[in-house]
C-alpha cells in the first residue's frame, strides 16, 4: 500500500481488521480511469471463516460514473467467498476475474450497485454452469455492507455467481427477496 491514497491507506485496514493478514496477494497495474493499480487479497479458510474470501483495494480510488439507474456513482470495492480448498491457479483465476470486473465501471461508463447483473465470457471459476454474476449487498443480516474511508462511503459488492436458471429467475423479483429465496435452497458459496 506505499503510496496510496489515505482513502485507499483506509479501505486496506478495514479488509485486514475484518480478516487478519492476506495469505495472498495479486496485484495489476495499468487499469482504466482512477483505478490504474487494483490488489486483489485472498483470505484462506479458517475455524472462523470457513470459506476462502477475496477482496479488491482499489476500485474505490475513484467514483463510478453516475449513469442513470440506482447506485448513481459512488466508490465500491469488490468481495467473493468460496467454500473449499483453493488451488493457486483457480486463486490467480478468480483475482483476474475480480480485477476485470472492478474495472468495468470505467470501461464501460456503467456504474455497477446491488442488484445488477453482468453475464461472463466463460463460467466462473470453480462454478461450471454460472456465467453470470450477481452484485449483492449483505448476505448476512450482521454483515458488513458498507464502510466509511478517510471520510468517504465505500459500498462492498458481494460477487455471487449464478446458473442460467437462477439467473432468469433474478430477473422476475428484487434482488434481496431473491437472494434470500435462494440462500434457503442452496450454499451460495459452492458449486451448484
Amino acid at each position: 500500500m506505499v503510496g496510496a491514497s489515505p482513502l485507499l491507506r483506509a479501505v486496506f485496514r478495514d479488509v485486514q481488521h475484518l480478516y487478519g493478514p492476506e495469505d495472498e496477494g495479486f496485484v495489476f497495474e495499468d487499469g482504466p480511469g482512477p483505478i490504474g493499480h487494483i490488489d486483489v487479497l485472498v483470505y484462506r479458510p479458517t475455524p472462523r471463516i470457513p470459506v476462502t474470501t477475496f477482496a479488491t483495494v482499489g476500485m474505490a480510488a475513484g467514483e463510478m460514473p453516475a449513469t442513470p439507474g440506482p447506485g448513481a456513482g459512488g466508490r465500491a470495492e469488490l468481495r467473493f467467498s468460496w467454500r473449499g480448498q483453493p488451488t493457486p491457479e483457480w486463486e490467480s483465476a478468480v483475482a483476474q476475474l475480480l480485477a476485470n470486473l472492478a474495472a468495468y465501471p470505467w470501461i464501460t461508463d456503467q456504474q455497477l450497485g446491488w442488484g445488477h447483473m453482468m453475464t461472463l465470457e466463460d463460467d466462473f471459476p470453480g462454478f461450471p454452469d454460472c456465467r453470470t454474476v450477481m452484485f449483492a449487498g449483505p448476505l448476512f443480516p450482521d454483515a458488513q455492507d458498507i464502510f466509511e474511508a478517510d471520510g468517504t462511503t465505500v459500498r462492498i459488492l458481494n460477487i455471487v455467481p449464478l446458473t442460467d436458471t437462477e439467473t432468469a429467475r433474478a430477473r422476475t423479483m428484487p434482488s434481496g427477496f431473491f437472494l434470500t429465496e435462494l440462500m434457503n435452497e442452496v450454499d451460495l458459496f459452492s458449486p451448484r
